[in-house]
């Protein structure tokens, strides 16, 4: 992906600076902008998604963050909006959690695979619902059963 704009890299900060994950929000933000950004696709959605690295800049130090992005009519990564808002990124990551799934872009690869022996299936009409706790990091709730964590600061 090209570098982004300034007016991306602001509206990558604006949108940062919005979720309660984000724990660069008491610094001065310097620049954002998205690395590593890497196609996602899953199986029988229409939507297409990536995950990236957003480098966060502030007055102190550089973060990394993790982010889950739709992508837009262009195919550009949408930097305003979280696709773990979209349910059909939450079903995508569901599956993908239950049999595992790589994605790579260029040297760079994001892998899905459980820890666990037991496998955990969430069936098709389960609901998968983002958890709403304030936290530093996303939860996924997978039919109340199970929960995904997924790190946001790496």
């Amino acid at each position: 992906m090209r570098e982004e704009g300034g007016g991306r890299r602001e509206e990558l900060v604006e949108f940062l600076k919005t979720k309660r994950w984000f724990g660069d929000k008491g610094r001065e933000l310097r620049r954002a902008s998205l690395k590593d950004v890497i196609p996602v696709e899953w199986p029988g959605s229409t939507k297409e998604f990536a995950v990236a690295r957003a480098e966060v800049v502030t007055d102190l130090s550089t973060s990394t963050y993790q982010l889950f992005l739709p992508k837009a009519e262009n195919g550009e990564p949408r930097a305003d909006v979280d696709a773990l808002d979209d349910t059909e990124f939450r079903r995508g990551l569901a599956d993908a959690w239950q049999r595992g799934a790589t994605f790579e872009h260029g040297a760079t690869r994001w892998v899905i695979e459980s820890e666990s022996k037991a496998s955990l299936v969430v069936p098709p009409n389960a609901p998968i619902t983002l958890s709403q706790a304030e936290q530093t990091n996303s939860s996924l709730i997978l039919n109340r059963e199970a929960i995904l964590k997924l790190y946001r600061k790496l």
